[in-house]
Formats: C-alpha cells, structure tokens, sequence
C-alpha cells in the first residue's frame, strides 16, 4: 500500500480510535474478578491477585479490590511483585484511580498508593506513568 496516496480524510479518524474505549464489565464478570482477586489476597497470594485483576481491562469496577489487595502488601514484596507482573502499565492505572478516591471507599489511606506508585518508579522507570496518562482510552 502506497501510504502518500492514501486519503486520510476516507479512513476513520484518529480521534475516534484514540478515543476507543473498553467495554465496561458486567455485574457477574465484576463479581466473579473480585472473587477471584480477594480469594488470592486472602490466601497471602499477592502476585496471584495483581494477576488476576491486571488480566482483565483496567476498569474502575475493580479499584477497590485493588485497593484492598495494595494495602494488604508488606513494603518489602513490592518491588519483586512490580517485577513480576507482564502490565504495569494496569497496576499504574489502578494507582492513579486509587488517588483519586483517597479517604472514600476501601482507600482510606494515600500513604500505600503513594508507596506503590514510589516502587514503580523505582523498577520500571517514567515510562508507565507517562503511557497511562497520555492513553485517552480510560479518560
């Protein structure tokens, strides 16, 4: 394909497409993932519970499980955790959103937030803070 005589104005817009959204989770798919996400956590499985929060889209229906399995984490586990997961890039999400609600809900406390989002920066860098906030998807 000859990209200098593609019509850009014929193909969807760039703005549709950086817009994209991801479909909101159901009621039994919400259930079922924070089930399965507190099931970890309460069995002492904190890398089991990222995993299995992080396999779905981040959506906001599931910060609060975030939450509970973040502040259920001993300091000294998060770095080998951070270093462990295939998607930061979700965890920083949820982070963020978790900043957001600080002193509501599950987050009463930004100090854990804050710890993890320290810890992330230490292992992976700028770079997934920057990727999550320029993705307009979860804007």
């Amino acid at each position: 394909m000859d990209f200098r005589r593609v019509n850009v104005e014929e193909e969807e817009s760039t703005e549709d497409i950086l817009q994209a959204k991801f479909p909101a989770p159901g009621a039994a798919e919400v259930q079922q993932v924070t089930g399965e996400v507190r099931a970890q956590a309460s069995k002492g499985n904190t890398r089991g519970a990222l995993q299995a929060l992080l396999a779905q889209p981040p959506n906001q229906a599931f910060v609060d499980a975030a939450m509970e399995v973040l502040a259920s984490t001993r300091t000294g586990d998060i770095a080998g955790i951070i270093k462990e997961l295939d998607r930061v890039d979700g965890l920083v999400r949820y982070l963020f959103w978790g900043m957001e609600r600080v002193g509501q809900g599950k987050v009463a406390n930004g100090g854990v937030v804050l710890g993890w989002l320290e810890k992330v920066i230490e292992v992976e860098g700028n770079g997934s803070i920057v990727r999550c906030m320029t993705d307009r998807r979860y804007t």
